[in-house]
């Protein structure tokens, strides 16, 4: 994250009330979305909305915890003496939300990316890269451009980890639903808005993306989730 994504973070136009408001409803129609799925047990098509809803549980309850973080006397013990001490606080809230961010967006990709292998495995249409493979989902089912567009920020975003938060290819910018997303090579990304909302916004639209995929493989009778056959011994 770059100085001004970190600025956006603390920024007081962000109403954190309302960003766990939104959150919160993403994780009731995510669970909406599970109790009313005609997929059966243990089918990807059904089980990705449980997965996806316990990572937004996780961003919403970091959020909701991160104040606290200010109360403890173990963490402002470190700061007693530091005449800056709220600042030095405040750092480490910034650090700690800024992780909690990037760790939800990771997670979250890792969910929505082992459900579309494993539709595209089911066809035969899984490649190495999981934008190749989106492109034949996307050629099969007849998704749309913005689809696409939708998918390769999600994809670029988070491809951004492997190489320190900085953008490696060729300048591009990707629009979707109004929205630019410019990606300059050798730079951090400049996102049209703070960290959290775009963690939001993106979640939003890859719900809607899943919902709509859903829809489109009912031919399927059955995909079935990787995670069904793990077995667990305890002694």
């Amino acid at each position: 994250m770059n100085k001004e994504e970190k600025e956006k973070v603390h920024s007081p136009k962000i109403d954190m009330r309302e960003m766990v408001r939104q959150i919160y409803a993403l994780v009731k129609r995510s669970q909406e979305n599970f109790d009313s799925s005609n997929y059966g047990e243990n089918d990807i098509r059904k089980d990705i909305f449980t997965y996806m809803k316990s990572e937004l549980q996780f961003l919403m309850l970091g959020i909701m915890l991160s104040k606290e973080l200010t109360s403890y006397e173990c963490f402002w013990s470190k700061w007693r003496n530091s005449p800056s001490q709220e600042e030095n606080v405040k750092n480490h809230q910034g650090d700690f939300l800024n992780s909690l961010f990037n760790s939800f967006y990771f997670l979250f990709f890792v969910q929505v990316e082992n459900y579309l292998r494993l539709i595209a495995n089911d066809i035969n249409k899984e490649k190495f890269s999981i934008m190749k493979t989106f492109k034949n989902l996307a050629k099969e089912y007849y998704l749309s451009k913005e689809d696409e567009n939708l998918f390769s920020i999600f994809s670029e975003l988070r491809n951004l980890s492997h190489n320190g938060g900085f953008y490696n290819k060729e300048n591009k910018s990707i629009e979707f639903k109004g929205r630019i997303f410019n990606f300059k090579k050798g730079k951090g990304t400049i996102l049209p808005f703070s960290v959290i909302e775009n963690n939001i916004f993106i979640a939003e639209h890859i719900i809607d993306l899943i919902e709509k995929i859903n829809q489109k493989t009912e031919k399927i009778d059955y995909i079935e989730n990787n995670y069904a056959k793990i077995e667990f011994t305890y002694e």
